[in-house]
């Protein structure tokens, strides 16, 4: 793989859409068949999560056609690869694997992921049973050797005693955590065939192997057949659609101040090809912006630092190191466009919250007997038609700047009934009655509230690092 340019447009709240160019050279060691006539050399090119099969269309980089084949075909070629593979790590002749083993084989690149959550393969079930012990039988040689520490130590020795007791409550509770996963791995070992615990066991013992078998039980390979010679270029492009995730913060003020807005809202995406040169492209839906990027390494310490870059605007891009070896996670750092919904949110708020405390230090007058009392009640009908108006156009925005909307949208909403609540008690008042200096100042301090608020929101977060404000 050469180079790899992909270009991520949000669909709604929970997907995002792809468009991938790839260029790449032909190795000599692509696996051929034959299609017709025609010599077809197979190239896997990305695996991409769940089980949604992406289209590929030819780019300007050659003219022979591109043949993809159905993600039966690909189970097919990768389950003969595993199956040769396995035979050569149990040191038996690939028509000597045991058919039951053979069939979880080809159940793990054909099934999906939450079948096979819910239904361990062999494969499966021996890596978590494998993984269970690893957890368990150190946790308990640990807590048994603070025990064994504990009862050496005179009852003198008060600070000593209460650390060693610390550290058994803890080896305790993780001890039982422990148990408790060896005891379910147990449990859905148990459940498999005898007859090929033994070799399913081998071959997850095997790290390479291991690792090939978990990674294609949670992704779909995506392999094209191009007709050409080794060393032959080419460049395509493919489009799928893949989920999105908002990552929360974890404290209660941090998930309080990120649910107003007034922190930057990271956007999970998972950059799911490895190798060559990579760039990133992110756009923003109309509404919202990109206050920049952070690209970080899929597993801890595959890569020396995290990547960022900075944003500001509604499109960004990020250049990721050519390493073949590393598959990174993006992470976008999305916030609400200062000028349009946001700004138009601020002026109405402060603009209501002004009239609300002028009007409250004037009440004599403004509940005052005289004809103008309809004239100064009709005076909030535009505030009142402003903001109802807001809310219309706010309703037709992209779902994810809805989404990033919907606080402002709930304060907006608080204005609009502070205004119907004034406008009826104006139009309701009559003159034997004293004036609602309580109402009104509920009402008043409301409105003031909501333009603090919203002036906040217009605020931040504020555009330093995004790295240092998840």
């Amino acid at each position: 793989m050469h180079r790899r340019v992909m270009q991520v447009e949000f669909v709604d709240t929970r997907v995002v859409s792809w468009r991938v160019n790839l260029e790449f050279f032909v190795p000599g060691t692509a696996p051929a068949v034959k299609v017709g006539d025609e010599l077809i050399r197979l190239i896997p090119i990305a695996d991409l999560p769940g089980a949604q099969f992406p289209v590929v269309s030819q780019g300007n980089g050659h003219a022979s056609p591109v043949w993809q084949p159905t993600p039966q075909e690909t189970g097919q070629h990768l389950a003969s690869a595993l199956a040769f593979r396995a035979s050569e790590i149990l040191e038996v002749e690939p028509e000597q694997l045991p058919e039951l083993l053979a069939a979880e084989l080809a159940r793990i690149v054909s099934a999906d992921a939450d079948d096979l959550r819910l239904n361990p393969s062999a494969l499966l079930a021996a890596g978590a049973l494998i993984d269970a012990e690893r957890r368990y039988y150190p946790a308990l040689r640990e807590r048994l050797r603070v025990e064994e520490e504990l009862h050496q130590v005179a009852f003198r020795a008060f600070g000593r005693r209460r650390e060693l007791q610390r550290q058994w409550a803890d080896l305790f509770d993780k001890t039982n955590c422990a148990w408790e996963c060896l005891r379910r791995a147990r449990a859905d070992w148990d459940a498999i065939e005898a007859a090929v615990r033994r070799p399913a066991r081998r071959l997850m013992e095997n790290p390479w192997f291991r690792s090939q078998v978990e990674e294609l039980a949670r992704n779909l390979v995506l392999v094209v057949g191009v007709a050409g010679l080794p060393g032959d270029r080419w460049i395509l492009e493919t489009t799928y659609e893949a989920p999105l995730t908002f990552r929360h913060s974890v404290g209660r003020l941090a998930r309080l101040l990120q649910s107003l807005g007034w922190r930057f809202w990271p956007l999970v995406v998972r950059v799911c090809e490895r190798g060559g040169s990579q760039q990133l492209q992110v756009t923003a839906p109309a509404g919202a912006e990109i206050a920049g990027i952070a690209a970080e390494p899929a597993a801890a310490g595959t890569a020396p630092e995290p990547v960022p870059a900075s944003g500001g605007t509604s499109h960004a891009h990020i250049q990721l190191p050519a390493d073949g070896q590393v598959r990174y996670g993006a992470t976008v750092f999305a916030r609400l466009a200062r000028p349009g919904w946001l700004t138009c949110s601020w002026l109405v708020a402060v603009a209501i919250g002004y009239a609300m405390v002028l009007s409250r230090l004037e009440m004599s007058v403004l509940f005052s007997a005289s004809p103008g009392l309809a004239g100064t009640a009709a005076a909030l009908l535009p505030v009142l038609l402003g903001v109802f108006t807001t809310l219309l156009i706010g309703g037709r925005q992209h779902p994810l700047v809805s989404r990033l909307l919907l606080p402002l949208r709930l304060l907006i909403l608080l204005d609009f009934a502070v205004v119907l609540i004034a406008f009826g008690s104006l139009v309701l008042h009559r003159s034997d009655t004293p004036l609602p200096v309580l109402l009104w100042t509920v009402l008043a301090g409301a409105a003031l509230a909501v333009a603090l608020l919203v002036s906040i929101c217009w605020l931040l977060p504020a555009r330093r690092s995004p790295t240092r404000n998840r």
